[in-house]
């Protein structure tokens, strides 16, 4: 867990006289990085990650992906209290997906946390699609409710 820091300072002279004008300094160390950050993955919908907050100070948190071998910023800043992310987009079959997430503090000093655990995710296998419709099939589409 982070912790949280404050110096003060007081001028004093050689007689003991001291400057009761002193400045005093309070600064956060670095936020503590989320954990046990997972993914599930329902074809073709939306991923959502779920991730336990350790830290107290944070501002919000920031999601990237690992693209071509990359780690990319993905939508916009969680706020401080989220413990669930959902990760729209395209998702492709049979494929790998990893994310992490950290932790910033948009106060002084301005810092990230280190990153989460990495979650990944494999996509499945999509139907095929059908083929062969031409020629004077109809079909009808029926919806149920």
């Amino acid at each position: 867990m982070a912790q949280q820091y404050a110096i003060t300072a007081t001028a004093t002279d050689e007689d003991g006289n001291y400057n009761a004008n002193s400045i005093s300094v309070t600064a956060n160390s670095k936020l503590a990085a989320p954990t046990n950050l997972s993914v599930n993955f329902n074809q073709r919908q939306p991923s959502e990650l779920g991730l336990a907050r350790h830290s107290a100070n944070e501002s919000c948190y920031y999601v990237e992906q690992l693209v071509d071998g990359t780690w990319t910023q993905i939508g916009d800043a969680l706020s401080a209290d989220s413990t669930t992310a959902i990760i729209a987009g395209t998702f492709a079959a049979s494929t790998q997906y990893s994310f992490r997430v950290s932790a910033y503090n948009s106060f002084y000093p301005y810092v990230y946390s280190s990153p989460s655990n990495v979650a990944q995710v494999t996509t499945g296998n999509w139907p095929t699609a059908p083929s062969d419709l031409g020629g004077d099939r109809r079909f009808r589409i029926a919806r149920s409710i």
